[in-house]
């Protein structure tokens, strides 16, 4: 077994999706021997049903079903826990990475020695070259949004010495954005890696969708308030709204979506409509229309445009 890389995957009731992903996972992880961890949270045995099959075929995938569930937070800091190996890579379970992608980890760890590495990822653009970067609030400003993505970072074991004081009040839905920037605030080290390692299935349900404003406007807004005070406030209301804005969230379409789904109503429009200047780029006149469109005359349309892109 390799010491020097392992890959975590926490997951929650997404077997389907898990299954599709490890095989590419696994397959690459045979080459160099890398231990692939799964923390399940499930609430059923689909997921320990078809790691136990993969499990015939790779010596180095290992199980373990969290009961009671950890809940996400809790589950992502128990994988980042782990202090057998030099390197942890934190997996979304609905990630998959692309070719060559643990060759590329391991080159960077073998060459660089980084205590943090940030990667690519699919539909991500960062345009920034792969190398070192030494100023932790240039990297709060390009890489902060970009970070929430599970799958975007893999961490070194003195990076992950920040686990330990984590308060999961303070960064709800992020505690990797804590950890990362306490690490980078106490000089630790920064790569990033342009090339784009990581992919989401085509399948992927995210699990904050249906608090999604909560989740993006107040819980982000949260821990990137609570990170040290050596990056100024001012830095601090420039980072949050990048987010939203470059991951699109609130733009018209997936307004649309929102409301089509039921998310997003008047009610929404009324507790966030301030922070929708900088968190989206519509205009805030069509937010609010948005808001109120009765969800009966959407979803015809919403169903139409699907069937049509189907044909």
């Amino acid at each position: 077994m390799n010491n020097n890389l392992a890959i975590f995957i926490p997951t929650y009731n997404r077997p389907k999706i898990l299954k599709s992903n490890l095989v590419n996972i696994i397959d690459q992880a045979k080459e160099f021997e890398i231990p692939v961890y799964i923390s399940d949270d499930s609430n059923n045995k689909e997921t320990k049903t078809i790691i136990e099959e993969y499990m015939k075929n790779y010596n180095f995938l290992y199980y373990k079903h969290n009961l009671p569930s950890l809940g996400h937070d809790k589950n992502i800091v128990s994988c980042l826990s782990n202090k057998e190996f030099k390197y942890i890579w934190l997996m979304g379970d609905s990630m998959s990475i692309s070719d060559n992608a643990i060759k590329n980890i391991l080159k960077i760890i073998k060459l660089e020695s980084p205590n943090i590495i940030s990667c690519g990822a699919e539909n991500r653009s960062i345009g920034i070259e792969s190398g070192h970067i030494y100023d932790k609030d240039y990297i709060l400003e390009k890489f902060g949004w970009h970070n929430t993505l599970t799958g975007t970072t893999i961490y070194s074991k003195d990076a992950l010495s920040f686990v330990e004081d984590l308060d999961l009040l303070e960064c709800k839905n992020f505690p990797q954005i804590s950890i990362i920037f306490k690490a980078l605030n106490k000089k630790c080290s920064f790569y990033w890696e342009n090339k784009t390692l990581i992919y989401a299935h085509k399948d992927k349900e995210s699990y904050w969708q249906k608090n999604i404003f909560e989740t993006f406007i107040d819980d982000f807004s949260r821990v990137v308030f609570y990170l040290p005070p050596e990056y100024s406030n001012h830095l601090k209301s420039k980072v949050i709204p990048i987010h939203s804005n470059r991951a699109r969230i609130f733009d018209l379409k997936s307004l649309l979506v929102l409301r089509t789904e039921g998310i997003f109503d008047f009610k929404k429009f009324k507790k966030y409509y301030k922070t929708f200047r900088n968190n989206s780029r519509t205009n805030l006149l069509l937010i609010f229309i948005i808001s109120v469109i009765p969800t009966s005359i959407l979803i015809p349309i919403r169903a139409f445009n699907r069937s049509n892109s189907k044909k």
